[in-house]
């Protein structure tokens, strides 16, 4: 079995977060940069339930000169408007009508995360949950959202060598 791209990496766990978050009612976003997850939570309105997910990069760890291995760092960032209720943070730990309570949702959102099962040729076989933390921009400002950390080991794909001859001046 060949080892999966970065893209079919994220692609997998896009697709599954996806499902999950429509299903709790909300909007699924996949990151195209490490800033975005921030403007994309800072547009919610009142109402809004948001999950995005981001490829934070990946970092080789061992292997050899034929096949590397990478530990891919991804996160999932969950936002959800706090409304004009006169206790907003009480539905972090309260459902709110129709609404599961936000830690729930973080929860569940973590659970589904660990829940995919990888080949074992190609991969460490589960998801590493590394933690969860509250989501403030870089100028310190709290937001109603929490990002969570999980890594995947994967076999680097091979590496096909190209011989240089000389070096040009």
């Amino acid at each position: 079995m060949e080892s999966p791209t970065i893209s079919q990496i994220i692609r997998t766990y896009f697709e599954d977060v996806s499902q999950w978050a429509r299903e709790a009612g909300g909007t699924p976003f996949l990151a195209r940069d490490p800033a975005e997850p921030y403007e994309l939570i800072a547009g919610m309105g009142p109402n809004d339930f948001r999950v995005v997910l981001n490829w934070a990069g990946d970092k080789e760890f061992g292997g050899n000169v034929l096949q590397h291995l990478d530990k891919h760092s991804i996160e999932v960032w969950i936002g959800r408007g706090r409304g004009l209720a006169a206790d907003p943070n009480r539905s972090l730990v309260y459902p709110d009508g129709q609404k599961q309570a936000f830690l729930d949702l973080v929860e569940a959102c973590k659970q589904r995360m660990l829940g995919l099962k990888f080949p074992a040729e190609v991969t460490k076989k589960y998801t590493v949950y590394v933690g969860t933390d509250p989501v403030t921009t870089p100028d310190g400002i709290s937001m109603a959202a929490y990002k969570l950390s999980f890594t995947l080991d994967v076999a680097g794909r091979a590496v096909t060598y190209r011989q240089v001859e000389s070096f040009n001046a």
